[in-house]
């Protein structure tokens, strides 16, 4: 039994605990703008209006609240006091119910927060990193470029020098001559060796550049392995720490300082450090931070429930319809953040989706455009086999008008001997005939010349095209691997994108799943504030009888009431945890979400790198053919020339064997 002065100190024991309850209320409120703050700084950097207005409704329910709550306590305040006079006794059970609602919509607003501030560095660190590989990677990729560029420089250099040297001198004798014309196909024959050589050198280079390719994509993919685990790991210790915090009644006053001072810290922190640290040290310093969140906030959420245990006290009116009223607001603005937030990932599905199908576009046009070149260069290839089989039938005339004219010279020699040994005299037309003679062996002089100089330049020709034949077959081959490299990418590409098709409809039958877990808790705390009613009756029995003065049936109806409270905590308790596994499933959801945001991103960076080098190939594949046309065209007027050459030779001897035939009568 407790007599009046003991009731009138139980009841100011609650007046401080509920200013103690207050003052540190007050203090979380502007702990949750200043965590929400930074986060809400990186989420405005994304191209979206949905973003923007969500947050702006955020800000001014949140706003709203506060006003509303403030002048809801004063009024509060003014109740209790009064009530004090009347009802000595009549407000621990209200505290108990205020510090329980209080503690979780205090803990609704921390996990946001700490769900966006995860969310946000998680986003910015590996975005960091990726954009200095890419680097890395382009810098690599231009200075394997400017190599291969100096090469063919290189290569271009050699031929020309090839066909510089390959000018025979000229001489009066025939034996020098003669030894010269040995003495060259050897001079070709070192030069292709040493072409050979470099065009090995050239291709063992390429095949280098290939592994070293592949090397960093090993290297890449690597990388975004270890992300991952990295990933897991923090989400491990993100429920070890939220399930295991120790509930110490001594800290209620310091845990909103030390909420806002680790929330306002810990995010522009970790976007100051994205450009001064590496990858390591960022990492550590964003899990420190976090860890020390979930420390100050878990103890904050916890501690208020320890403070619920001493009495049993009736709320006054404008508690019973103020407290409702805010959890219904809050509830209603949590609804709103999940419907925007999956409106949010629906619009970033349907943007992959179109990204897709425009790359699925682009590498179609790249296949056709490769498709075209490769009908180029069979075109060429026959036209190269058409002008090569022409050489070889000038070259062949051209042999056996040389040994026509030396047959000729040596009947025109058979005759002088013959008019020798009859000392026919021929004296009268010697000087016209010496001077005849004279014209014909020069001109036949210079047409054994030019045609061994044309036979030399034919055959660096040859061999130029011959080159060039090889060349444009392993282009041609080097094409045909990447169109099946791009078929095998524009597979994965679509297996990718099932799998994400698989992953919208998981977790949209996970929200379903979420949404009746809500449901069902919100009739329990409906059967729970109807048996909150009943005990409320019953303790409105219990001071009636009190006043009345039947002490034996108030001892038997405390105990009964306490056994009702403990049932009443226990369930508290069941429910709590059940809330508390919901929770970490919805931050487990989120971060797989974003991870699949981060492995689309760095899949888009990859197939742009790809398209861009698919651009430089067909670059160098026109500017070649370019040079195969004019090539094409010069070879084309050494043709022509030939040719009027061929009739010169035709006509010139058409004369001589006029001349023969005058000697001859």
């Amino acid at each position: 039994t407790k007599s009046s002065d003991d009731l009138l100190a139980g009841m100011a024991g609650g007046v401080t605990v509920t200013n103690g309850v207050k003052g540190k209320k007050s203090t979380c409120p502007s702990a949750a703008p200043s965590a929400s703050a930074p986060a809400m700084s990186t989420m405005e950097n994304r191209p979206k209006s949905s973003t923007g207005t969500s947050s702006s409704t955020k800000r001014s329910t949140s706003t709203g609240n506060k006003e509303s709550s403030s002048t809801r306590e004063r009024l509060r305040e003014r109740t209790r006091l009064n009530q004090s006079k009347k009802l000595p006794s009549a407000g621990q059970g209200a505290n108990d119910m205020a510090l329980a609602k209080r503690s979780r919509s205090r803990t609704a607003t921390e996990c946001d927060i700490r769900m966006s501030k995860s969310k946000s560095d998680n986003q910015i660190s590996d975005k960091a990193a990726l954009e200095a590989k890419v680097k890395d990677l382009l810098t690599l990729a231009k200075t394997k470029d400017v190599e291969i560029l100096h090469l063919r420089n290189e290569l271009r250099d050699m031929r020309a020098q090839l066909g510089i040297n390959e000018d025979p001198p000229e001489g009066d004798e025939k034996s020098e001559k003669e030894a010269i014309i040995v003495h060259q196909p050897t001079d070709v024959e070192s030069t292709l060796l040493q072409l050979q050589e470099q065009n090995t050198a050239i291709r063992e280079e390429l095949n280098q550049l290939k592994n070293e390719n592949r090397m960093l994509k090993d290297r890449l993919n690597a990388l975004g392995f270890s992300l991952e685990q990295r990933l897991d790991h923090s989400e491990k210790l993100f429920g070890y720490q939220s399930l295991s915090p120790e509930i110490t009644p001594g800290n209620q006053s310091d845990g909103g300082g030390t909420l806002t001072s680790s929330v306002e810290g810990s995010a522009p922190g970790s976007v100051e450090d994205l450009l001064s640290q590496d990858e390591n040290t960022l990492m550590d310093h964003q899990h420190s931070n976090s860890m020390d969140n979930l420390d100050s906030e878990c103890s904050e959420v916890y501690q208020p429930l320890t403070s619920s245990d001493d009495a049993l006290d009736a709320p006054s009116s404008s508690e019973s319809e103020g407290i409702p009223s805010i959890e219904r607001s809050r509830k209603g603005s949590s609804g709103n953040a999940s419907e925007v937030s999956v409106a949010c990932l629906t619009e970033r599905i349907h943007q992959m989706e179109e990204n897709q199908h425009s790359t699925s576009e682009e590498l179609q046009a790249t296949l056709q455009e490769l498709a075209d070149l490769q009908q180029i260069t069979q075109e060429l290839n026959s036209e190269n086999e058409r002008l090569g089989e022409e050489k070889v039938i000038l070259m062949e005339s051209l042999c056996q008008q040389s040994d026509k004219l030396e047959h000729f010279s040596r009947q025109i020699e058979y005759f002088r001997s013959l008019l020798d040994e009859h000392h026919i005299s021929y004296v009268i037309d010697e000087d016209v005939k010496s001077g005849r003679y004279m014209e014909l062996e020069q001109r036949y002089m210079d047409l054994a010349e030019n045609t061994r100089f044309e036979r030399e330049q034919l055959l660096g020709v040859q061999q130029h095209l011959s080159n060039t034949l090889k060349m444009a077959e392993q282009d041609n081959k080097e094409a045909q691997e990447m169109i099946g490299a791009l078929k095998e990418r524009n597979h994965h590409m679509e297996r990718i994108v099932e799998s994400e098709q698989k992953g919208k409809a998981a977790l949209a039958a996970t929200l379903e799943e979420f949404k009746a877990t809500v449901a069902s808790d919100q009739i329990e705390m409906n059967r729970l504030k109807a048996q909150l009613e009943n005990e409320k009756q019953k303790v409105a029995e219990l001071y009636s009888i009190h006043n009345s003065g039947d002490k034996s049936d108030i001892q038997d109806l405390l105990e009964s009431v306490r056994l009702d409270k403990e049932k009443a905590e226990t369930l508290a308790s069941t429910l709590q945890e059940d809330l508390a596994h919901t929770r970490n499933d919805a931050n487990r959801l989120q971060d797989t979400i974003a991870k699949v945001e981060d492995e689309y991103r760095a899949f888009q960076e990859e197939a742009k790198k790809q398209i861009e080098d698919l651009n430089m190939t067909l670059e160098k594949l026109r500017s070649e053919l370019e040079e195969k046309e004019t090539e094409r065209s010069d070879m084309k007027e050494t043709i022509f020339e030939l040719e009027d050459e061929v009739e010169q030779h035709r006509a010139v001897k058409l004369h001589d064997n006029l001349i023969i035939s005058d000697l001859e009568s």
